[in-house]
This record gives structure tokens, sequence and C-alpha cells, in this order.
């Protein structure tokens, strides 16, 4: 089998990364050219790509479409919940576990092997966590393992509290801050003795891991500029002051 490649497609190097073209009757222009008549994959590309496309933060932000609304879902004990939310960034409101209890939240994407551990707590849990906040992540399932009552409320990223530039925002465990302006410098606190300590910028193309430690922190990072969401990851009190 073979054909002529179209315009775009004159060399092969166009079509070695067939796995991240988003345009079906490019994925069919590849499929050919490089004979790939492997009916298998050919289903897994064309699957992949009738999803839905993850809004970008900014895009959501700066919509005037209505907010998808609240989804509350609640349990007890271990439990796999099927989810429905669309394809918009958001934060996952947790509460749950107990003293000496493994209590954790996983999300599970249905095109990755690759699960994301949104809570993993041995003690009583409370604090937001981002979903979705990637590019092309779906979030279809979530699995919870718990020994007692436990809540998950899925909102909008817009219902994150906002931190302006120049400003301090202080806070207390998982938070996630809407940063509005173009921020050059942040200076981070918190932490504790083995406990981990995060704080990732969120609004590039991948995760900007800006302060991993499991002692107490305190320092000045560069940030982003493409930065408009920071998750931090904390057991403690912790603040963030952005210039």
């Amino acid at each position: 089998m073979s054909a002529h490649a179209s315009p775009g497609l004159q060399e092969d190097e166009a079509c070695s990364n067939i796995e991240t073209i988003t345009d079906v009757n490019e994925t069919l222009k590849c499929l050919v050219k490089l004979e790939l008549d492997n009916s298998t994959k050919l289903d897994s590309l064309l699957t992949r790509q009738q999803r839905p496309q993850a809004v970008t933060i900014q895009q959501f932000l700066d919509s005037s479409d209505p907010l998808p609304e609240p989804i509350i879902l609640t349990g007890t004990g271990p439990s796999v919940i099927d989810l429905d939310k669309g394809s918009y960034p958001a934060l996952a409101v947790i509460e749950g576990g107990s003293a000496g209890q493994v209590f954790s939240v996983i999300a599970h994407d249905a095109s990755s092997d690759i699960p994301n551990p949104l809570v993993t707590a041995f003690d009583v849990y409370k604090g937001i966590r981002p979903l979705d906040v990637e590019a092309n992540s779906l979030t279809t399932r979530l699995e919870v393992e718990a020994r007692g009552d436990w809540s998950i409320s899925i909102l909008p990223v817009t219902e994150a509290d906002v931190l302006t530039v120049p400003g301090t925002y202080e806070g207390e465990g998982d938070a996630v801050l809407i940063l509005e302006g173009i921020a050059n410098t942040a200076t981070i606190s918190g932490g504790a003795v083995n406990s981990l300590f995060a704080v990732f910028g969120h609004g590039g193309l991948l995760p900007d891991p800006m302060v991993t430690a499991f002692e107490p922190y305190e320092g000045q990072v560069v940030v982003e500029p493409e930065t408009v969401l920071l998750e931090i990851q904390a057991t403690d009190t912790w603040s963030v002051t952005v210039e």
C-alpha cells in the first residue's frame, strides 16, 4: 500500500510522533503514509481523538460561559465512583479519614494507565486538590480508600481563592490559589519535619515544581510567566508572597 504525501506531510518526521497529532484527517494520512494498517492501533488513535479536548486554565478563567454545576459525592468506606464531569479544570474539596487509618483518593483518566493520587493520609483530612488542570487530562473515575465517612465536592477552578500580584496569602493544609497578575518571584515558607511541603505552578504545558521539601522551608523562587494557578501541598501552615 502506498500513497502520495499531502502538503505538510512531505517528510517522514511529520508522522514520527503520530500519537501527538490531534486532527483525525492528518492522523489517517499518516497511517497511510507509514503503512500502519493495524486496526487495533487505528481504533485506539481515533478513540483518543474523539475525547473532549481539555480547556486550559486561562481559557476557562476568561470564558463567559455558564459555570458547571458542583458535583457532590459522599460515601462510607472504600468506593469507586464513575465521574462525568467534562473537560474543565476543577477543584476537588475532600474530607475524610481518621487517626491511624489510611485515607486516599486516586483519580483515573480512561486514556492513561498512570493514576493521579490526590490524597494519601493517615489522619483526618480536609483540603483542596486541583483536578484536570493539565492539558488533555480528563478524570473519569475516583477511587476512595477509607474506613469511615468521606465527601468530595468537584467545583470549577474559578472557586479557588485569589492571590493578587503583588500580595501575600497565608493558609493551612492543601490548597489551590488563582494567581491574578504576572508574578516574577514568590517568597514561600512552610513545611514540617518528615512531612511533604510542595508548591507547583500550573498554566504551562507541564506543572512547574517550585518547592519540594520534607522539612521547614523558607526561600524565594522564580515564577514562570505563564503560571495562573498555584497548588500547595502541606500538613501545616504556610505563606506565599508574590511580586
